[in-house]
């Protein structure tokens, strides 16, 4: 390939995908899980490899999957980079009913800016990560509802859709497990006896480990207070009953949103 890009006198980029960890998983979690892992990080880099000359390496030895781009220069490499970087943070990777935190790297070199032949090519991709240390999770709700009957029956919804759910029936426990679990979303009913939903969302507000957690409020209606529930810090708001397509609607919404500048994060582990 690179006697090919020399011969057109074009260029030719590497992208490498790289899990770290993964025979830790398979050791803790199994080789099932490993393999599930790895083949799952081929696939969606054959899904976002899409030009007809791309080209899809894996190497499960080494937990490493290459994306060899021709006729791409480092800009249209960068873009495929991003493109995969959302289908990883947008899959869910659990298998057999496990799941795990998921870390992995991605690279990108370009022929001929970084490298003048194949062996400096991949050494030079494993240099240039683009994105040293993206992490991937399943997503956490946070379900806080005195009715329980009503608590169990979204958490169905939501588990449904692959989401690991945890539930508290008082405002209390809420504020609880929101400060040892800090989950990706927290959904709140407004009208509870004791503590209220306006007393959780202003203590978890307080909280520095609560307070940036993106927060839906529930309510029967004609007794929400809109402007203050909006001066707290819900997000977004529902008055029951809603249907199933708008709460799953408004949850992925609410979870994609704060993804983008929670889920991943650069620099050393």
């Amino acid at each position: 390939l690179i006697g090919r890009a020399k011969s057109a006198t074009s260029c030719l980029s590497l992208g490498l995908l790289q899990a770290r960890y993964l025979d830790e998983i398979k050791a803790g979690m199994g080789k099932n899980m490993g393999r599930g892992v790895f083949e799952t990080m081929a696939m969606l880099a054959q899904k976002t490899a899409c030009k007809s000359t791309d080209h899809v390496h894996p190497d499960e030895e080494s937990g490493r999957v290459f994306i060899i781009l021709e006729d791409t220069p480092k800009e249209g490499a960068l873009t495929v980079c991003n493109r995969l970087k959302d289908n990883l943070l947008n899959h869910d990777f659990s298998f057999e009913g496990k799941s795990t935190e998921l870390e992995f790297s991605l690279g990108v070199a370009t022929y001929p800016d970084d490298a003048t032949n194949a062996l400096e090519l991949e050494q030079a991709v494993e240099r240039f990560e683009h994105l040293p240390n993206l992490t991937v999770r399943q997503k956490t709700v946070l379900v806080i509802d005195d009715d329980e009957n009503f608590a169990h029956a979204i958490a169905r919804q939501l588990i449904r859709k692959k989401y690991q759910v945890i539930e508290a029936f008082s405002g209390m426990e809420g504020i609880e497990k929101a400060k040892q679990t800090e989950p990706d979303l927290i959904v709140l009913d407004m009208l509870m006896p004791g503590m209220d939903g306006y007393q959780v969302m202003s203590r978890l507000k307080q909280e520095e480990e609560t307070k940036s957690i993106p927060i839906l409020a529930l309510s029967g209606g004609i007794h929400l207070d809109v402007d203050r529930i909006v001066a707290l810090g819900a997000k977004e708001f529902l008055t029951k009953p809603f249907s199933d397509a708008i709460f799953i609607d408004t949850i992925e919404r609410l979870v994609k949103r704060r993804e983008v500048n929670h889920v991943y994060h650069t620099g050393s582990r």
